[in-house]
Order: structure tokens, then sequence, then C-alpha cells
């Protein structure tokens, strides 16, 4: 499954410089994919409690501008919807009909 993932991002690899023989060696990271799941999901719920519960506290809002929380907002989203994409593009990678 991680082998359809990393070909699906292959000419951003490229870009980056990295060479296919280095995401070749990635596959062997795959039996621990749940685990990563488990800290990525944990990562996101501290960043949303981050944006959007301790935003709303007084201490934290005096300190921030509006535009500001508003654009760690709108960056969040955009990591979620990243993140999203790429677990949808593993979980369906392997299967072929």
């Amino acid at each position: 499954m991680a082998g359809a993932t990393l070909c699906c991002f292959s000419k951003l690899y490229t870009r980056l410089g990295i060479d296919a023989e280095w995401v070749g060696r990635l596959e062997s990271l795959e039996p621990l994919q749940p685990i990563f799941l488990v800290f990525a999901a944990g990562y996101m719920s501290f960043a949303f409690y981050d944006v959007y519960i301790f935003a709303r506290s007084p201490p934290a809002a005096a300190g921030d501008a509006p535009e500001a929380i508003g654009r760690r907002r709108f960056a969040f989203w955009i990591c979620a919807a990243a993140m999203l994409a790429m677990l949808i593009a593993a979980s369906f990678g392997g299967r072929t009909s």
C-alpha cells in the first residue's frame, strides 16, 4: 500500500531531488503504518485543541490577533486535508479490480 502512495507523489519527490531508490526503501516501514497513524492522530488532536480550544482562553486570546488565529486555523485544515488524502491513497493503493 505504501508503494502506491509513494508513486502518486513521485513527481514531487523528483522535484525535491529525492531518487526512486531511497523512496523504495520506505516500503519497509509499511508494517509500522498503524503506529504512524496513531501518532498523526495524536498530533492532529493536539493541533485542534491548540487552534480551537486553547485559542478561546483569555490569556491566549489576548496575545494572538484574530488574523493570526484565522491563519492558524486555515493551515490546520490544509494539513488535515493533506493527511486525509494520503490516508485514502494508502488505503486504496493495494486494490486492483
